[in-house]
């Protein structure tokens, strides 16, 4: 009766020990979204954006000259596929070239879901070009940086 008390003893201590150990926990400071895009195929005003590891996001509409013509910061989320990205300020150019700082609590990529495949994202999302909703796609390529 001593043994078989000892043995179960034993075995509750054992599996106490294993529960119990700390597991090592990979954290990753970034998602999947982290870094910089820009839209393609290239249009007229080549786009670019930027994902942070803040929760930070920035949209850039470049002109021929290669400078920004109107920047969108905002902050985004993930939550699956899903993506929300909230623009908090639009900084644009006046024509005298002055940069004019608007604040607004707009949404960029309405009810959008997003597909990461190589170096491709495809966000696919709601747009209103007549004033009705058209599903669209806008696919852009990740910009890798040289250090």
């Amino acid at each position: 009766m001593k043994k078989t008390l000892n043995v179960c003893g034993l075995l509750f201590l054992l599996s106490f020990l294993f529960v119990s150990c700390k597991k090592k926990v990979d954290f990753v400071d970034h998602d999947v979204l982290t870094g910089g895009w820009a839209e393609m195929p290239q249009q007229t005003y080549n786009r670019t954006m930027s994902f942070e590891t803040d929760g930070k996001f920035s949209y850039k509409v470049l002109g021929v000259d290669g400078y920004a013509q109107t920047t969108l910061n905002g902050k985004y989320a993930i939550k699956g596929d899903s993506l929300i990205v909230n623009i908090l300020e639009r900084l644009s150019k006046d024509d005298s070239g002055k940069i004019v700082r608007v604040k607004t609590n707009d949404y960029l990529f309405e009810k959008a879901t997003f597909s990461i495949t190589g170096f491709e994202l495809t966000i696919n999302h709601i747009t209103y070009p007549a004033d009705a909703p058209v599903f669209t796609q806008s696919k852009f390529v990740r910009i890798l940086a040289i250090d």
